[in-house]
């Protein structure tokens, strides 16, 4: 599995090997909030993570910035180009027991 080809998205690597790519503007879209995650170093595909659906405050974005912490997932900012609205937020999920934790 893939994902279209996109710029001013994000990545970040986690601790346990997975890698995220994260929004950003494709040629479809502006503005994504789409979230994908490789199995092992991206080699094998990434697959849709369902993490903008979880946390339905994850507006679609770009250029933000992606941080992992610990087993944290850290994300700060970024702009929507079709409102040009500037965020000044922070999002951090946390996975613990298969179960998604939003802050």
């Amino acid at each position: 599995t893939s994902f279209a080809a996109r710029a001013y998205f994000s990545a970040a690597a986690h601790t346990d090997d997975r890698l995220f790519v994260m929004a950003g503007t494709t040629q479809s879209e502006q503005n994504s909030r789409e979230i994908f995650t490789s199995s092992w170093n991206g080699i094998f595909g990434f697959t849709e993570t369902g993490l903008d659906e979880a946390v339905p405050w994850f507006s679609e974005r770009i250029n933000m910035t992606a941080v992992t912490f610990q087993d944290m997932l850290v994300v700060m900012g970024g702009i929507n180009l079709d409102n040009l609205v500037s965020y000044n937020d922070l999002w951090v999920w946390a996975e613990s027991d298969a179960v998604v934790t939003a802050y």
